[in-house]
């Protein structure tokens, strides 16, 4: 089994790594647009067209969810910095980050009227990929999220990536 569809030639060798590994998010994305990835091998569907298809799936998709969540934290601040990077492969869907910056400014309507002069500015969602202002991610930071990120993995019973 394939660890990493990206670490594969680009072209048929690619999209078939990638359906190895998250073939039913992909099978359920399609069905939800009223195709069928089993017309894949019936000939109805041509890899170019499924390629297309699947680069276009939003962000929300269970795809595109499925490929955030395999990436390393490394990967996915390579991902967010890369000016080629596609919509959808960073950390977050933009309707997540508009999502935490609605629960944010809430937060800090509340923090002002709510008339303690004393009491601490609330801190923003973190977002991950994003570091916080006025602080930089270490490597040492990324080695702790990917040794997290694995430990989460072992406890689900989900393979290493």
């Amino acid at each position: 089994m394939v660890a990493d569809y990206r670490t594969v030639s680009p072209g048929i060798a690619r999209l078939a790594a990638l359906i190895e590994l998250h073939g039913e998010a992909i099978e359920a994305d399609l069905a939800f647009r009223g195709i069928d990835l089993r017309d894949l091998w019936r000939g109805d569907l041509t890899y170019r067209r499924l390629a297309v298809l699947v680069a276009a799936l939003p962000a929300e998709s269970l795809t595109k969810t499925a490929i955030r969540d395999g990436m390393s934290p490394a990967q996915l601040a390579r991902a967010q910095a890369s000016r080629t990077a596609r919509p959808g492969h960073g950390p977050w869907s933009n309707s997540e980050l508009l999502l935490a910056l609605v629960a944010d400014r809430l937060g800090v309507m509340i923090w002002q009227n709510g008339g303690k002069k004393s009491a601490p500015r609330p801190d923003p969602i973190p977002r991950p990929g994003v570091a916080a202002p006025g602080r930089t991610v270490t490597p040492q930071g990324v080695a702790y999220l990917a040794d997290m990120r694995a430990r989460r993995n072992r406890e689900l019973g989900r393979e290493a990536n």
